[in-house]
């Protein structure tokens, strides 16, 4: 790669030459992995949320009828709809892949936009569409790492996706450096990602925002394929990603360095919990007291929590975040979700359902809970717990930073899949849940990824 090259070309350039042979066998692992944990999460929001079927419904309509698979459905609709349902899904209950990025946003673009290729796709070439994608998604969000999070601007998972998924469709299709280039520049084009709708306590649409990058990183792949020229200086131009969005331009040594040689996306990790993990450390800490006290919700007289600002927006507007109206709001909540824990021992999909919103005692103890936004940077974060009997209970946050508790290891993702099958609008996926999963864990022995397909659309696939 020249050094005169732009970093989005220079990134094309990469992703157009890498092949499967290239990838250490633990990629190859990862990519396998989180297509797996995507579609369970999409399956789980299927069942889960029942506006889903509006989703799904608009898809199918609006964007066409055809042979790619609606997961946790068995229909089938055109790539397009595919790669806007299927986004919207996989994110739609905050349970996706988390520390590559928004890996977990990225299989539906690859496998709707496999379905547009020319020839048949194998296995290893969705695996290896998957590890460009994912690994520019972890690239990206490397590169603004140091950039402090205040979480009242954009959507990140939102935003950095249109790359990750324009990049990984184009790959998949097999498109040469110079119309990935362009697709790269037709991302941006199309990239937003306001945090609006979270900081007015997440609207039900806002579950969904996954499928937007999905359907614009499809688009731009085949536009791109198309030769629709865009190509530009698309992360670091003046008016590129990370200037415009982030207001920063060192990033290109964060997306090019080691390529090849060193996959950021190996810091990927399987959620526990069904929510967001900004507060993962808060949970983790009311799930030590639950378990060690085994507090029962009467017991408990109030709930202070001390934390910094920039957590904020997991707190307010007060009133929803204690008794939120939807599953968006409910995996937003740090309130409802500490509560849930202390109630329940654990947070799972159950609570996530209409009836799991309406627990009496979680929204009990969710109304005692007071935050304190400390505005010392030196200041720790509390838990701090006081009892009916006017024990006070009190935990440092900062002690629980390093825990295993809210990610799961390879097992546990496997298992985790079959548990949100389980929850799936279409009751026979569980039946299928193991054939899926063998399809997924040999799918570089694939020629013809398709096969996937037939097993994840069950009989619909036989009477189309």
């Amino acid at each position: 790669m020249g050094t005169a090259l732009f970093p989005s070309r220079a990134y094309a350039e990469y992703a157009a030459g890498l092949q499967f042979s290239d990838l250490p066998s633990d990629v190859v692992e990862f990519c396998k992995l989180i297509l797996l944990d995507s579609i369970g999460t999409a399956a789980a929001a299927s069942g889960v949320i029942s506006r889903s079927n509006k989703i799904v419904s608009y898809a199918g309509h609006a964007l066409g009828a055809g042979e790619s698979a609606l997961w946790g459905y068995s229909d089938l609709v055109s790539p397009m709809a595919a790669a806007f349902a299927n986004g919207a899904l996989a994110h739609a209950l905050n349970y996706d892949v988390l520390g590559a990025g928004y890996a977990g946003l990225i299989p539906s673009a690859v496998l709707a936009a496999a379905d547009c290729a020319n020839e048949p796709t194998s296995g290893r070439d969705v695996v290896t569409a998957l590890a460009v994608g994912i690994e520019l998604g972890a690239r990206i969000q490397d590169a603004v790492s140091h950039i402090a999070k205040t979480y009242d601007r954009i959507i990140d998972g939102q935003l950095q996706t249109y790359f990750s998924c324009a990049v990984a469709a184009a790959k998949v299709m097999r498109l040469p450096a110079d119309l990935i280039d362009n697709a790269l520049g037709l991302a941006l084009m199309q990239a937003a990602g306001s945090m609006q709708v979270t900081l007015d306590g997440d609207p039900e649409a806002k579950a969904y925002y996954g499928g937007f990058p999905n359907q614009a990183g499809l688009q731009s792949a085949l536009l791109a394929r198309g030769e629709l020229q865009a190509a530009c200086n698309a992360f670091s131009g003046k008016a590129g990603l990370f200037p415009l969005f982030y207001d920063t331009q060192m990033a290109d040594d964060a997306l090019l360095s080691g390529l090849a040689d060193r996959y950021l996306l190996r810091r990927v990790r399987f959620k526990r919990w069904p929510c967001s993990a900004a507060f993962s450390e808060l949970m983790t800490v009311a799930y030590d007291i639950k378990r060690m006290t085994r507090l029962r919700p009467d017991d408990i007289a109030r709930i202070e929590i001390v934390t910094s600002p920039a957590m904020r927006v997991w707190f307010e507007p007060s009133s929803l975040r204690r008794a939120p109206q939807n599953a968006a709001a409910a995996g937003n909540s740090a309130p409802f979700t500490i509560a849930t824990i202390l109630a329940n021992g654990d947070f799972t999909l159950s609570d996530l359902t209409q009836d799991g919103l309406m627990q009496p005692s979680v929204l009990q103890i969710a109304s005692r809970i007071e935050v304190r936004f400390h505005g010392d940077l030196n200041e720790s974060s509390k838990l701090i717990v006081t009892t009916t009997q006017g024990v006070v209970i009190e935990r440092d946050i900062e002690a629980s930073s390093h825990s295993k508790l809210p990610w799961l290891n390879a097992e546990g993702a496997r298992i985790k899949f079959k548990q949100c099958l389980d929850r799936a609008h279409d009751k026979s996926l569980i039946e299928r849940a193991n054939e899926i999963a063998d399809l997924i864990e040999s799918l570089d022995e694939l020629a013809d990824f398709r096969q996937l397909n037939r097993v994840l659309a069950g009989s619909v696939w036989e009477t189309r």
